[in-house]
């Protein structure tokens, strides 16, 4: 009888023990700096994450646009930026941030 208690206590100190494990996210970005000129451009970034993300760029950042928001569960994806052509002799920067549940990464962007 007494092994059996025993038995009982280990497992629920096992059970105990798990619950109180954290999932790890993790989250990349490539390229974490991109450097264009003036004209028109279009480039691709990669992201992978281990859960959904979304992509945050600043309020006064008209130029940069997103091809698409959307996430996927756990893949990497190919992300595909439109960057306006810089009509001004001004060197435009901008920095854009792609957020997990619990990881942020950042991609800084300038344009001649």
């Amino acid at each position: 009888m007494l092994r059996f208690i025993l038995n009982i206590m280990l497992c629920s100190l096992l059970l105990i023990g798990c619950e109180n494990e954290e999932r790890i996210e993790t989250l990349s970005v490539y390229p974490q700096r991109i450097d264009v000129d003036s004209y028109a451009n279009e480039v691709f970034i990669e992201i992978e994450s281990s859960s959904g993300w979304e992509i945050s760029l600043p309020e006064d950042c008209d130029w940069v646009e997103p091809a698409y928001y959307s996430s996927y569960v756990g893949g990497t994806y190919k992300m595909l930026l439109d960057i306006s052509r810089n009509n001004t002799s001004k060197t435009r920067q901008a920095t854009i941030s792609i957020i997990n549940s619990q990881v942020t990464r950042t991609i800084s962007i300038t344009q001649m």
